[in-house]
């Protein structure tokens, strides 16, 4: 596997993560309620599910770990800069905000 390929799984698989964050976090409030059950048991097997993906991209990818945390790191930060982007880009467009 090359640097290119595992970066943009890396990539993917963060956009992802954090699209999950962000919608799971408005139905959790601060009173316990079944809402917040229910989206802890849609998003717990969701996260275990691409932690599992990337621990199996880190047993492919052969090459020291500094190497993979240092893709692992940019491709985060790449995933928040092309995330805002897309929430800018959609402001201009459209004049309201895609995220809230």
């Amino acid at each position: 596997m090359n640097w290119l390929k595992f970066s943009g799984y890396q990539l993917i698989l963060f956009i992802i993560i954090l699209f999950l964050n962000y919608f799971a976090d408005s139905y959790m409030g601060s009173p316990f309620t079944l809402d917040d059950l229910l989206v802890i048991c849609i998003s717990i097997p969701l996260v275990l599910l691409i932690a599992s993906i990337i621990g199996n991209l880190y047993k492919n990818f052969k090459t020291r770990l500094r190497v993979k945390l240092l893709l692992s790191t940019s491709a985060f930060v790449l995933a928040v800069i092309i995330l805002v982007s897309i929430e800018n880009i959609w402001y201009e467009i459209f004049g309201k905000w895609l995220f809230n």
